[in-house]
C-alpha cells in the first residue's frame, strides 16, 4: 500500500532529521563560531530545523491516516527539500571558511523553510480532499434518495418528458458514483450537484396542477394496501407489525398535511408510507429482517477477513473499493435498523458485489 511505503520513508527521514537537530547543537564549536553574529545564525538554524521537524512529523501523521496521492506527493517533496538542507548542513566543518559557511548555512535554512511550507500545503490539501469526499458522499446520498422517491411519481404521471429527465438524472448519479469510487471527489461532487438540480426541475414539474390528482390516486392505493394488510395484523411478526403501524401513522400525517394546504409535504410523507409498505410487503413475501440481518452479519465477517488480506501491494483503487464496501455495509445496517428492508437489501447487494470484485483481484494476484 502506497501510504504504508510513504510512512516508512517518512520514519527514516524523521530519524535523519533528529540527527540534524543534534548536529545543529554541535555546530557552535566551529572555529569561526566564536563570532557572536554567526553563533546567532547557528542558533536560528537550530530553531528552524527543530520547528520544521515538528511540522513534518505532525503532517506525516495526518497523511498516514488517509489515501490522498496528491498530498502524499507534496509531503515527499517536503522531505526531499529537508534532506537537501541536511546534506548542506552536514558538509559544514571547522575548516569551512566563514565566507563559505555563512551562505551555505543560510541556504540550508531556506530549504528547511521551503520544506515546512510544502508540508503545510500537503496538510491543507489533505483536509480539503477529506472535506470534498464528505460533501460528495452527502450529495450522492441526497441524489439517490431523491431519485428513489421520484421514480413512482414520474411513472404514475405518464409524462414522457419527465421520464426522460429522470433517465438523465440516473445517468448523472451513476457517473458521479464512478468518479467517487475512483477518488475524484471534486468531479463527483460537481456531478452530484448537477443531478440534484435536475431533480429539482423534475420536482417543480411534479408540483404542478396535477399534483393533487396524483396525490389522491397514490393515497387511494396506499389506503387499500394498508386496509388489506390490517386484516392480518394479529398474525404479523413484531417487526412486521412495527412497520405496518409506522406506515399507517405516516399515512395519517400525510392526509393532515394535505388538508392543511401543504401538498408537497403530504406527498413526501406519502412516499415514506409507501416505502414502508413495500418493505412490509417484502417482509411478507421475501426474506424477513432476521434473515437479512444474518446475511449482513456474514458480510461483516467477510469484510474483516478481506481487510486482513490487503497489504502493501494492494493498489489504492482496491483500497477505495474496500472503503466503499464498508460504507455500503454501514448503510445496509442503518436501513435495517430503520425497518427499510428494500434499502437494506439494495445496500447489502452492493456490498457483496464490491467484495466479489476485491476477491477476484486477490485471486488474480495469487496466481
Amino acid at each position: 500500500m502506497k501510504s504504508t511505503t510513504l510512512w516508512n520513508r517518512i520514519r527514516r527521514s524523521l530519524g535523519c532529521l533528529s540527527l540534524v537537530v543534534v548536529c545543529a547543537g554541535l555546530a557552535a564549536p566551529l572555529a569561526h563560531a566564536q563570532r557572536g553574529d554567526f553563533r546567532d545564525e547557528i542558533d536560528h538554524a537550530r530553531q528552524v530545523f527543530s520547528r520544521t521537524g515538528e511540522v513534518l512529523e505532525k503532517v506525516a501523521a495526518e497523511v498516514r491516516e488517509a489515501d490522498v496521492p496528491k498530498s502524499q506527493d507534496l509531503l515527499s517533496a517536503a522531505f526531499a527539500l529537508q534532506r537537501r538542507a541536511e546534506q548542506i548542513f552536514s558538509q559544514l566543518s571547522a575548516e569551512t571558511p566563514l565566507m563559505t559557511a555563512r551562505p551555505r548555512l543560510r541556504q540550508a535554512i531556506t530549504l528547511s523553510l521551503r520544506a515546512r511550507d510544502t508540508a503545510l500545503q500537503a496538510g491543507k490539501l489533505l483536509r480539503e480532499e477529506v472535506t470534498l469526499q464528505r460533501r460528495a458522499q452527502r450529495v450522492l446520498e441526497q441524489a439517490r434518495d431523491a431519485l428513489g422517491r421520484a421514480h413512482d411519481q414520474v411513472s404514475e404521471s405518464g409524462d414522457a418528458n419527465l421520464r426522460e429527465l429522470l433517465r438523465r438524472v440516473q445517468s448523472q448519479v451513476e457517473r458521479a458514483e464512478r468518479q467517487y469510487r475512483d477518488g475524484d471527489f471534486e468531479v463527483s461532487l460537481r456531478l452530484g450537484q448537477a443531478a440534484l438540480e435536475l431533480m429539482r426541475s423534475a420536482a417543480a414539474r411534479l408540483d404542478g396542477p396535477g399534483l393533487a390528482r396524483r396525490y389522491e390516486t397514490m393515497l387511494d392505493q396506499a389506503r387499500r394496501f394498508l386496509d388489506e394488510a390490517g386484516q392480518h395484523r394479529d398474525t404479523m411478526s413484531p417487526s412486521q407489525r412495527q412497520r405496518f403501524d409506522r406506515a399507517a401513522d405516516l399515512l395519517r400525517r400525510s392526509e393532515e398535511q394535505f388538508r392543511s394546504g401543504h401538498p408537497r409535504r403530504a406527498m413526501d410523507l406519502l412516499d415514506k408510507a409507501r416505502s414502508l409498505g413495500r418493505a412490509f410487503d417484502a417482509g411478507a413475501n421475501g426474506p424477513d429482517a432476521e434473515q437479512i440481518r444474518q446475511a449482513v452479519d456474514r458480510v461483516e465477517r467477510a469484510l474483516a477477513d478481506l481487510g486482513e488480506q490487503l497489504d502493501a501491494r494492494t493498489p489504492s483503487q482496491v483500497r477505495r473499493m474496500y472503503d466503499r464496501a464498508r460504507e455500503e455495509h454501514d448503510r445496509s445496517l442503518r436501513a435495517l435498523g430503520a425497518g427499510d428492508l428494500p434499502q437494506a437489501i439494495r445496500h447489502h447487494r452492493a456490498t457483496v458485489d464490491l467484495l466479489t470484485r476485491i476477491r477476484n483481484w486477490l485471486d488474480d494476484r495469487s496466481r
